[in-house]
């Protein structure tokens, strides 16, 4: 009876999984990214990420970072990084670190390098002690 109960509502939660606010800007944005097509992915993605959907955070970040469809911008690319990261978002957790260095937020930096570097990231070890070195001088 239960496993019925629970297979009923993962159809039921399937149908609507498309419905979530944002999925279906990411979608389109996906689509216009798959095509190359940067300034029309622009809205769509902006769009996802404003509803949370961290895959659309992250990648407006790269489109920020790497100035596709966009200005480059690393301080709005940090912003949506950070908000990926948050949201748990693998690929930003292990960047996010490497934008606040180059921002020269050292605080923030190292508080991300730190996460990372917890996880057995060598570079961010690498990177923390980088820090250390520049805020004893």
């Amino acid at each position: 009876m239960m496993k019925l109960f629970l297979l009923a509502f993962l159809l039921v939660f399937s149908l609507f999984a498309d419905e979530v606010k944002g999925v279906k800007e990411y979608d389109l944005a996906m689509k216009y990214l798959a095509e190359q097509n940067y300034k029309a992915a622009l809205k769509p993605m902006q769009t996802a990420a404003e509803n949370n959907i961290s895959n659309a955070q992250y990648n407006l970040a790269l489109m920020y970072y790497q100035g596709d469809g966009v200005k480059q911008d690393l301080k709005k690319s940090a912003k949506w990084l950070e908000k990926a990261a948050k949201n748990g978002h693998k690929k930003a957790i292990a960047n996010i670190g490497r934008i606040y260095m180059q921002l020269l937020d050292f605080k923030k930096a190292h508080y991300w390098l730190e996460i990372n570097a917890k996880n057995g990231d060598k570079e961010a070890e690498l990177l923390l002690k980088e820090i250390k070195a520049t805020n004893s001088n």
